[in-house]
């Protein structure tokens, strides 16, 4: 375990917490959230968060530099899980259009 655990909901923000200290560590949102968080990866470093929105959107978060990187955008629901294969390599995403999406 990392000892880093990620907290997201309705007000758009991801937030990750030292799991030792108890403490905030950093915060991932758009000045003025529009849509909730509904589910959250990381890469495997750990550099990237992977934040699914009500929005029908997944925001990728660098981690280093507080911002988003990139956006994937191709699901018609919002977003109801998201994981990382054990390689690394893609990002898979569900949502409430049924679909599963195979990213890399």
């Amino acid at each position: 375990s990392s000892g880093i655990n990620a907290e997201y909901g309705d007000d758009g923000i991801v937030r990750l917490f030292d799991v030792r200290s108890d403490q905030e560590i950093s915060q991932y949102s758009y000045e003025y959230p529009i849509a909730g968080v509904s589910s959250v990866a990381t890469s495997l470093s750990g550099r990237i968060i992977f934040a699914g929105y009500d929005d029908f959107n997944v925001i990728l978060w660098d981690t280093l530099l507080g911002e988003p990187v990139a956006v994937l955008s191709e699901h018609q629901g919002k977003l109801s899980c998201l994981g990382v294969d054990k390689d690394g390599v893609a990002l898979c995403t569900g949502s409430w259009d049924n679909l599963l999406k195979i990213w890399n």
